[in-house]
């Protein structure tokens, strides 16, 4: 039986070694076998752009046995780290990697379906602005007004349909 070995930036590193680098808690449970398993998840067919993080979980821990598998906050926890990549261990970047794999596939699989269906091209751009905040414009919006309604024309505010100039209000 050969060791696990894992390529790093200082070389070969023993998988055990790598384990054994949180001396103030339980070893991590983010293994070579972790990512794998959940490697193989994602790219068969279109899992990547169907499962939700509960339902990609759910079929990684069935693969795994019951020591190995972890919480939907611990993966919440390990995709929040995404950020910081430069603090991750070589296992940390490999999962980073996975993740915004699929996230591109993702956004890839819609986009194309966006542009291949020109008749439902609002239910496509519903879905992306949902799944990708950065394509949110209605969000942005909202943020850049603070949540209150924008002001328009000659002092008639969009909230009440008050005019300013005169006092009265309308009645819509």
């Amino acid at each position: 039986m050969t060791e696990e070995v894992i390529k790093t930036e200082d070389g070969d590193t023993p998988a055990e070694e790598i384990k054994s680098k949180h001396p103030g808690g339980r070893p991590t449970k983010l293994t070579l076998n972790f990512l794998d398993i959940a490697k193989r998840i994602v790219d068969d067919d279109i899992n990547a752009i169907i499962f939700t993080d509960e339902e990609l979980l759910f079929q990684i821990n069935e693969k795994l046995s019951e020591e190995q598998r972890i919480t939907e906050r611990t993966f919440q926890r390990w995709k929040a780290k995404s950020d910081k990549v430069n603090e991750l261990d070589d296992l940390g970047k490999r999962f980073v990697v996975l993740i915004k794999s699929a996230l591109i596939k993702q956004k890839r699989h819609l986009f194309e379906k966006f542009r291949e269906e020109p008749n439902q091209w609002q239910r496509w751009a519903w879905i992306i602005e949902r799944k990708f905040d950065h394509w949110n414009i209605r969000q942005k919006t909202d943020i850049t007004t603070a949540g209150k309604p924008l002001p328009l024309l000659h002092g008639i505010s969009s909230d009440h349909n008050t005019q300013k100039d005169t006092g009265t209000q309308e009645e819509n």
